[in-house]
């Protein structure tokens, strides 16, 4: 019985040390290195932009898929951005211009696949003119009763400026051209009225225009007179004039307050009457209504002979 146990016992024991038997063991795997990073591509030479599309008003922004191989050029490109079918278009052409240091792993270039975005701006709106100086100016009125008309179109064709009265019958064309030019003034009821005008650089043109009427009362009277002239008034004196002025002393302002309908205040009192006789100067006790200009020189001429008795109580005219 014994013998049995131990038998089995022993028969036990050689399987147990039969499981046991050694396995061959593999060589160790040698261990892996991280991977290089990639360096992405980088644009070079001149900045690329996009054209913005005629007719446009508005901004946009595309983007673009593009591919670009190992030498740095685009070798496909795709709209991933909703469609905007115009800005699209300008955002490819302009893609195919672009050049980029390639992408690299370890300093060996490789292509990639990258985003890449175009910004459109709308172009800024145009700045208005500058406003023209006002050159021909004037007045529409009635021939005979020299009514001020109010809506009257006066035109300048060969130039294409337009102006219109306004109440008071004024009106002011700006920016004429120089040279000769043609007012033409139609209206309704009157007949049609073209006169010539010369338009000088940098001065202003005034002007008075007579419509005559197309419809006239029948019971009126014809004056015959001179053909009609323009209402210009212009005086101009030279520089040699002034300085031969008697009284001016070379001052130009002294002059102009001399001309005829000319008064102004003198800051230290007085001023131009509005006639000769409202001067009045006293000479040796004696009071005399004289122009104040003749007891000016007589008054200088006795002062040039040593003699000074005359004095001005008054202003000059």
């Amino acid at each position: 019985m014994i013998c049995s146990s131990f038998a089995r016992a022993a028969a036990l024991l050689i399987l147990c040390s039969g499981a046991a038997t050694a396995q061959p063991v593999p060589d160790p795997r040698p261990e892996e290195k991280p991977a290089a990073p990639i360096t992405p591509p980088q644009p070079v030479g001149p900045a690329v932009e996009a054209e913005y599309p005629p007719g446009e008003t508005g901004g946009a922004r595309v983007v673009l898929d593009l591919e670009v191989d190992a030498q740095g050029q685009v070798a496909a490109a795709r709209v991933v951005s909703p469609p905007q079918p115009r800005f699209d278009e300008s955002a490819l052409a302009a893609a195919r211009r672009l050049r980029f240091e390639p992408a690299r792993r370890g300093g060996e270039p490789l292509a990639v696949r990258i985003q890449f975005a175009f910004n459109f701006a709308p172009p800024p709106a145009p700045s208005p003119p500058a406003e023209q100086a006002v050159n021909v100016s004037g007045t529409v009125r009635e021939r005979g009763s020299r009514r001020r008309l109010s809506g009257i179109e006066v035109a300048v064709p060969s130039a294409g400026f337009v102006a219109v009265t306004d109440a008071q019958g004024r009106f002011e064309l700006r920016g004429v051209p120089p040279g000769d030019a043609e007012l033409v003034v139609t209206a309704p009821g009157f007949q049609r009225l073209a006169t010539p005008v010369t338009v000088e650089p940098g001065k202003r043109t005034d002007t008075s225009l007579l419509l005559e009427p197309l419809f006239a009362n029948p019971f009126e009277a014809t004056v015959e007179g001179e053909r009609d002239r323009e209402e210009l008034s212009r005086t101009t004196i030279t520089t040699s004039e002034i300085q031969r002025i008697p009284g001016a002393q070379g001052d130009a302002l002294k002059v102009i307050e001399d001309l005829p309908g000319v008064a102004r205040t003198s800051p230290i009192g007085g001023g131009l009457p509005s006639t000769p006789t409202s001067s009045r100067a006293s000479t040796s006790s004696r009071e005399t209504s004289a122009p104040a200009t003749a007891i000016w020189w007589a008054g200088w001429w006795r002062c040039a002979r040593g003699s000074c008795a005359t004095s001005r109580t008054g202003t000059r005219t």
